[in-house]
């Protein structure tokens, strides 16, 4: 009978002895991969919390559309004289600067734009433009700029002729 409760026990043992192993490892594979992290960049603009006087009144207005006319294999720049009006329409001073909607659009990503004449080009993403708010006893302050689309160092690849190829410029407006 001694016998017997000392196997017993020897079993019991053993068997507390497996768990626990068992146990343990599950442990060190918990941890081992909670050590293989992935990161991720959030982002958010965080807005009206302060005092309501210190929120910037931004407002601009820019043309629903405009039309670069042809552009071709062996004239690739339309007119730079598309004048682009753009009004602060707000009560602070504000930076403007065109992007694409659609950064994937080939295309349009050759949009250049310049404030005047005597200016050097620059690349859509590139380009700000400053217009201070309206004077005292007006509702709008009005600057205009150039924009071209020049598909010269253009390297995609146009098999046929696109007709009414559109895309969507997005002015974005800071106060300055």
């Amino acid at each position: 009978m001694l016998n017997s409760i000392f196997n017993n026990k020897l079993i019991y043992s053993f068997l507390i002895l497996i768990s626990l192993i068992i146990l343990f490892s599950g442990f060190d594979y918990i941890d081992a991969s909670s050590e293989a992290n992935g990161t991720m960049e959030v982002e958010a603009n965080i807005l009206g919390f302060g005092n309501a006087s210190e929120i910037p009144d931004v407002a601009i207005e820019v043309p629903d559309y405009i039309f670069l006319g042809n552009i071709t294999k062996e004239n690739p720049v339309s007119n730079g004289s598309n004048k682009v009006y753009i009004n602060n329409t707000g009560k602070v001073n504000v930076t403007i600067t065109p992007q694409l909607a659609d950064p994937d659009e080939e295309i349009f990503k050759w949009l250049f734009f310049r404030r005047i004449t005597t200016d050097n080009w620059q690349k859509i993403g590139n380009y700000s433009l400053n217009i201070e708010q309206p004077s005292a006893g007006s509702r709008v302050r009005s600057k205009y700029c150039y924009m071209k689309l020049d598909l010269t160092n253009f390297n995609g690849r146009i098999d046929k002729d696109i007709i009414g190829h559109k895309a969507d410029v997005i002015f974005y407006a800071m106060a300055a």
